[in-house]
């Protein structure tokens, strides 16, 4: 509504009636204003119950699995929920990013050369590594290089805030309970400080950014050690991580000399939709028979091997022949995405790329 000013015909009226008509311009606001903080305050109050409410049922789910109070209250003393999980949760690259961005932005000329300073560095423990769970040295590498830039990328976030605020309002809440009581159990068995468990934004857990049910299934150390009669440190100590990283492959159903897959050409006849996705597979010879060729111009060799027909993204990017291995990857993490430049970096990662198309279909 439009207020009208009166006129006033002198200088001293105006002094005499200013005070009043900003008394009838200013208190529909403050009013206004007044009643908005009082509902914030209240809205927040009632959010604040609501959080104790669920707190206290988790607790008791806490102390069924075994969680001390002493624990439990050590972390959520002070803890609050963090809006910013739930941004990133729905911002993520592998789900916004065209196929091209994600892969330039990650596989670079910088981390390629980093990857194979790493593979000399630690060549000696990879090759036991290697040995000892059947997986190739370069795929080790590869996954700790995308993880955690060969660990240069340091988890500072509070792995137990940002599970809490996943499991009270995220998309998946019931699998993150799941995730945050893991992870509750193995701050007690790891005797970590209070606050003291550091993961990224959602939670994963050190430099193979594990969820605290992987670490409990899949970290061990070199001897193939881990819970409950070892807690392996994936946040520092190199020969578990890489141990861990190993034994998660290969309990996802890794192939040593296998390959993951490669980039290839399809015949100018478009391939029937029916004819692709992870669930048809054909041998190489198959697929060779219908026009598909390898981007480099070779020929499929050991066209025994079964293999998929993907592209980077639905109807995005390069088409791709991939393997078994390729879906023990997606275990890992269920990008296609992220298991192509996986794939591609552990490539760029091998001793003797002359030998790349050999060692792929062997």
């Amino acid at each position: 509504m439009a207020i009208v000013l009166p006129s006033l015909p002198s200088k001293s009226r105006t002094a005499r009636f200013w005070p009043l008509v900003l008394v009838a311009i200013l208190i529909p606001g403050s009013i206004n204003t007044a009643q908005a903080q009082k509902d914030d305050s209240a809205q927040a109050h009632a959010q604040a119950q609501a959080f104790a409410a669920w707190k206290s049922v988790l607790r008791q789910e806490a102390l069924a699995r075994g969680i001390t109070g002493k624990v439990f209250d050590a972390e959520f003393k002070t803890l609050k929920l963090d809006d910013r999980v739930l941004r990133l949760d729905q911002s993520q690259p592998e789900i916004h990013s065209t196929a091209d961005d994600y892969m330039t932005a990650r596989l670079n000329p910088k981390r390629i050369a980093m990857g194979r300073e790493a593979m000399q560095t630690n060549a000696t423990l990879l090759k036991k590594l290697s040995k000892k769970f059947a997986i190739e040295p370069h795929f080790i590498v590869a996954l700790w290089g995308v993880e955690s830039d060969y660990g240069h990328n340091r988890v500072k976030n509070n792995a137990v805030a940002a599970l809490t605020t996943l499991a009270y309002d995220g998309r998946r809440a019931e699998f993150f309970r799941g995730e945050l009581l893991d992870c509750l159990w193995i701050i007690q068995n790891r005797r970590t400080a209070p606050h003291g468990m550091k993961g990224s934004w959602a939670g994963a857990l050190g430099q193979v950014q594990f969820l605290p049910s992987s670490y409990l299934e899949s970290a061990v150390n070199v001897d193939g050690l881990g819970p409950p009669h070892y807690w392996p440190d994936i946040w520092q100590n190199r020969s578990d991580i890489f141990a861990s990283i190993a034994n998660y492959m290969v309990q996802a159903g890794w192939k040593k000399g296998q390959g993951w897959g490669f980039e290839v050409v399809t015949p100018t006849n478009p391939i029937a939709l029916s004819q692709m996705g992870m669930e048809r597979q054909m041998s190489l010879a198959d697929w060779a028979k219908i026009g598909v060729v390898a981007a480099d111009g070779q020929g499929l060799k050991n066209g025994t091997i079964l293999a998929s027909l993907i592209r980077a993204r639905d109807n995005d990017g390069d088409y791709y022949l991939v393997t078994d291995n390729f879906k023990a990857i997606l275990k890992w993490n269920r990008s296609v995405l992220f298991a192509l430049v996986v794939g591609r970096l552990a490539d760029e990662l091998e001793a003797t790329p002359a030998t790349k198309r050999e060692e792929k279909t062997k």
